[in-house]
């Protein structure tokens, strides 16, 4: 019977060994997911802060283009001052709807990213658990055989 015992230890043994480099596993892509996640989110909001100056240098040229067509235009409509507002309006509602699409990306990814690393925590830790009650098992049936 000490024979038998021995097998099972050794079994539960390299059991418990597989569980726990599969737990390892499902960690490292845990985190490698949850640092996508960060890298897509930091430059999400390098992206954002240079929309928002690009946003802010347009809207001053808007103005002035808008105070030189008014002064240049006065009464005459159908003329290069409407076309250019026109232009400049179109222009800033394609740039909206470019920024919001963008976002709506970025905020894809983090939430896909956050849940293959919570999927994968999850597997570690089952994993791991699975491990811990291999090794148990071993230690016991090692115990029995003596």
């Amino acid at each position: 019977m000490p024979a038998a015992t021995s097998i099972v230890a050794v079994s539960l043994l390299a059991y418990g060994l597989y569980e726990s480099n599969q737990a390892d596993v499902h960690q490292k892509r845990a985190q490698r997911a949850q640092a996508r996640s960060q890298e897509i989110a930091t430059a999400e909001g390098k992206v954002k802060d240079i929309r928002e100056r690009k946003q802010r240098i347009r809207q001053e040229r808007v103005r002035k283009a808008q105070i030189l067509a008014s002064a240049q235009t006065q009464g005459i409509s159908g003329g290069s001052a409407e076309s250019g507002a026109i232009a400049a309006t179109t222009s800033l509602t394609a740039g909206a709807n470019a920024a919001a699409r963008g976002s709506q990306l970025t905020a894809e990814g983090i939430s896909r990213f956050n849940q293959i690393a919570t999927t994968e925590t999850g597997e570690a830790n089952k994993s791991a658990g699975r491990a811990s009650l291999a090794f148990q098992g071993a230690g016991t049936a090692a115990g029995m055989g003596k």
